[in-house]
């Protein structure tokens, strides 16, 4: 097994064993610049806490805006992070009428939060919802009433005001904050790329400068694009070494 994760996975799974015995619920936001795994880090805690509970049939959903993004994006690169640690069957997925994965004798469904009407009957042990700022505070808190033990969250801060940001700060609610530098995994040409957008001298002369996704892809922090006509608001920390 290649189970070889970043610190991430490891300081979330240190606050789920901290929780794991008592009556509260954890909730972890992942927030972080591009390419800086944090989505990955969310699916290796995942085979972590089910490789250890094996046949408890846990109810895990990993959740998208839109069940196609789900289906073209996430779920995507959660076979990939299953294959890449040597674990992944085909025979243990399921791809219709909508995608399941059986994962050491726990329930994973994947769904979009396009279907509100279904998405209120979610009763789960743990929720993973990827790309966070594209959902509706309303899905995500009727999610949140009905998970059991863990909610986790990831974005790239590309808005300066947003719901999940007004979780910053509530009872038992831990904000991480990583970049591709958190990556130990990361292709240098991946990192060449990130690191051409920081507006400095050369990079200007070179015409790859771009001063918002540098500081939201490549450094990570809440931003707005001033390129924007109209810029779209919703409405409404970093983790220890």
């Amino acid at each position: 097994m290649n189970f070889n994760p970043n610190n991430l996975c490891y300081y979330m799974a240190k606050l789920f064993a901290e929780y794991k015995d008592s009556e509260k619920k954890l909730v972890i936001c992942n927030e972080g610049g591009t390419r800086s795994s944090k989505t990955w880090d969310a699916y290796h805690l995942i085979v972590l806490i089910c490789d250890h509970q094996r046949n408890q049939w846990n109810e895990i959903y990993i959740l998208r805006d839109t069940l196609v993004n789900c289906r073209d994006f996430t779920l995507k690169e959660f076979i990939k992070c299953l294959q890449t640690i040597g674990i992944y069957d085909r025979n243990l997925l399921t791809t219709s009428p909508k995608p399941y994965y059986n994962l050491f004798g726990n329930h994973i469904f994947f769904r979009g939060l396009d279907d509100e009407i279904n998405t209120e009957g979610y009763p789960s042990d743990i929720i993973f919802v990827n790309e966070a700022l594209e959902t509706s505070k309303g899905s995500v808190d009727g999610l949140k009433m009905r998970c059991r033990k863990m909610m986790i969250m990831d974005w790239n801060p590309k808005y300066v005001k947003h719901w999940a940001f007004n979780l910053e700060g509530q009872p038992d609610v831990y904000f991480t904050h990583t970049t591709y530098k958190n990556n130990k995994h990361l292709e240098k040409s991946i990192v060449t790329e990130i690191e051409s957008y920081e507006p400095t001298a050369h990079n200007i002369e070179m015409g790859t400068s771009d001063p918002f996704r540098w500081k939201v892809y490549g450094q990570g922090l809440r931003a707005a694009n001033e390129q924007l006509i109209f810029p779209i608001f919703h409405s409404s920390s970093s983790y220890p070494a």
